[in-house]
C-alpha cells in the first residue's frame, strides 16, 4: 500500500467513491490480475447467504477529521463580522447555518467534497428538505459551501438547475488562505 499524505486528493474523498486520476498514479494491469473463474456446476456455490444475527468482529479505530466543523466554525464567524449576530444561526432544525439579511433567508450546507458536483449531490436533498419539508417555504436561496474549486461545467450546472426546476441552488467555495467565501455561482 502507498501512503497518500495530504493536500493530495485521496486524503478528501470518502470510501468508494469514483475518483479521476489526473497525477500519473499507474493502476495494476489487467495483465497482473487474476481471472475471475465462475464455476456453475458447483452447486454449493449457489445457496442464499445467512440471514441470521450475527456479531462483527471488532474494527480498529479511525481517525476523524473535523474539517466540516472547522469550515464551519470560520464560516460563521466570517457572517458574523459581515451581517451581525442577529443575522447568523447555526444548526437550527439541522441545517449548517442560517442567514437572515435584507429580507431575505438563506439556507448554507456545508459539503467537505472533492468535487463541487459531488458537494451539490450530497447537498441537494438534504437542503431542499430542510427549506420545504413538509410543505412550507422556509428558505429564499440555497447555498451549498465546500472547499473544492468550481469549474466551468460546475457553474453550467447550476445555472441549468436553476433554470430547470427553478431550485434557487448556488456553490461557494470557502477560501482558507483568507478565510472567507469566494463569490457565489
Amino acid at each position: 500500500m502507498i501512503e497518500l499524505v495530504s493536500p493530495h486528493k485521496v486524503t478528501r474523498i470518502n470510501r468508494y467513491q469514483a475518483l479521476d486520476w489526473d497525477d500519473g498514479f499507474q493502476p495494476v494491469s489487467s495483465s497482473n490480475k487474476s481471472e475471475l473463474v465462475l464455476d456453475y456446476d458447483d452447486e454449493d456455490k449457489t445457496h442464499d447467504r445467512s440471514e441470521a444475527p450475527r456479531t462483527r468482529p471488532p474494527q480498529p479505530s479511525t481517525i476523524f477529521d473535523p474539517q466540516h466543523a472547522i469550515l464551519q466554525n470560520r464560516l460563521r464567524n466570517y457572517l458574523l463580522n459581515h451581517y451581525g449576530k442577529s443575522a447568523v444561526r447555526m444548526e437550527k432544525n439541522h441545517v449548517d447555518m442560517i442567514l437572515k439579511e435584507a429580507g431575505k433567508i438563506t439556507f448554507l450546507e456545508i459539503k467537505m467534497e472533492s468535487t463541487v458536483k459531488n458537494c451539490i449531490r450530497l447537498a441537494l436533498g438534504q437542503i431542499i428538505e430542510y427549506a420545504h419539508y413538509p410543505n412550507s417555504k422556509k428558505a429564499d436561496d440555497l447555498l451549498v459551501v465546500g472547499d473544492a474549486t468550481p469549474t466551468s461545467d460546475d457553474e453550467i450546472y447550476l445555472q441549468f438547475m436553476r433554470d430547470t426546476y427553478r431550485i434557487p441552488i448556488h456553490y461557494a467555495q470557502w477560501l482558507w488562505t483568507s478565510n472567507e467565501l469566494a463569490d457565489t455561482i
